[in-house]
């Protein structure tokens, strides 16, 4: 089962490529932005798929190793054309898949509302390993 959730980043200047903005920026700025995330707001771990074209795999390497007590879950997907479809590309899906507004506002516009008022809020956690009291931290 493949589920699509929509996401919508208003307030982030894209790059233009005729109708869709894409994001292009370095697998470096990706990282360091994760970074910033795993040191300020995590406890746990996050986790990041980082597009990288291969002349960046220096600089890749490079912040690994001066970063190595602040990163857990990072895995790299090389870049494609990001104005390409997982079908352009020979896979049957991608992690995000640029859309024009109007593709996104036409998707969204399908999408039913989640009820969740009879849903009780310790229903939805997984305590799975935290079911002894001590939750594994990094």
């Amino acid at each position: 089962m493949l589920i699509v959730l929509p996401v919508a980043y208003e307030h982030i200047a894209f790059d233009r490529d005729g109708d869709l903005e894409v994001n292009l920026e370095t697998a470096v700025q990706q990282l360091d932005r994760y970074k910033l995330i795993m040191d300020n707001y995590c406890q746990t771990n996050a986790s990041i798929t980082v597009s990288y074209d291969p002349e960046e795999v220096p600089a890749i390497i490079d912040w690994l190793i001066e970063n190595w007590d602040s990163y857990v879950g990072v895995s790299f997907i090389y870049r494609a054309n990001p104005t390409k479809t997982a079908k352009d590309l020979g896979y049957p899906y991608l992690p995000q898949t640029p859309v024009s507004k109007e593709t996104y506002r036409e998707y969204v516009s399908t999408l039913l509302p989640v009820n969740l008022t009879d849903v009780a809020a310790a229903d939805m956690l997984d305590t799975g390993e935290c079911t002894g009291g001590a939750c594994p931290i990094r």
